[in-house]
């Protein structure tokens, strides 16, 4: 004999999107942590000298591969600083090019890893 057996419906819950909000905002903030330790833990205190091309950048360049802009000065300490940033404009790194003394050699640089001079 066959009887029917019933089944209790599993209808799984939706995930709380504000919790995936939470997460998604907290993956970001790290990972800016990360990017702006990355600059003054590789390149020390010439990466804070850096970041004063963001606010006064002389030239800007672009990669269209990756996205990322590089904004160039010359800093106070008469050497090229670059502070590159991503789409989202958080920082990637900043350095400054201490063996460079001319822009052309900064530009000729920065073209090498497929940047292009936009300003």
């Amino acid at each position: 004999m066959i009887t029917n057996s019933v089944c209790a419906k599993y209808a799984p819950t939706a995930p709380n999107p504000r919790l995936w909000t939470i997460v998604l905002v907290m993956l970001l903030l790290a990972l800016a942590a990360v990017a702006v330790c990355h600059a003054v833990e590789k390149h020390g205190s010439e990466a804070i000298l850096a970041r004063s091309c963001a606010e006064r950048p002389e030239y800007r360049f672009y990669n269209p591969n990756t996205g990322r802009t590089a904004l160039v000065c010359l800093t106070e300490v008469g050497k090229y600083g670059v502070y590159v940033i991503d789409q989202a404009g958080h920082e990637v790194t900043a350095f400054l090019k201490n063996k460079m003394k001319f822009f052309c050699q900064v530009k000729k640089s920065l073209e090498n890893l497929g940047y292009g001079l936009i300003q």
